[in-house]
């Protein structure tokens, strides 16, 4: 399994990753956040963007429902969410939750 690195000493493997992990990830060089809107299924699972980008032409396009890398239904959980991602060439990170300063300092170093 390929692990996932938030630190250079800190890892955690793919299988381990799961809802009371915050994940983001930088995915085509946008910084991202991996959620669902309230209410919605596991299948909604959704990269949000945290910023627009060129490949959208909306220039409102942000955090909300819609604006983001999703794969389909069958990823629809953290764990497989994240594996697609890095077989996609994405940067990916993964914290506790009570690390959210550090999730949020890694998008900050991580991203443009």
């Amino acid at each position: 399994m390929t692990p996932i690195l938030n630190t250079e000493n800190d890892t955690i493997l793919v299988s381990d990753i799961n809802n009371t992990h915050i994940v983001v990830a930088n995915i085509n060089g946008n910084p991202c956040i991996l959620g669902k809107g309230f209410g919605e299924l596991g299948k909604d699972l959704c990269f949000f963007l945290l910023k627009n980008d060129r490949i959208f032409t909306n220039s409102s396009a942000n955090i909300t429902v819609g604006n983001g890398f999703g794969y389909d239904q069958n990823h629809d959980t953290p764990a497989k969410m994240v594996k697609i991602a890095l077989e996609n060439d994405n940067k990916v990170a993964v914290f506790e939750q009570d690390n959210w300063k550090d999730a949020l300092q890694w998008l900050i170093d991580n991203c443009d």
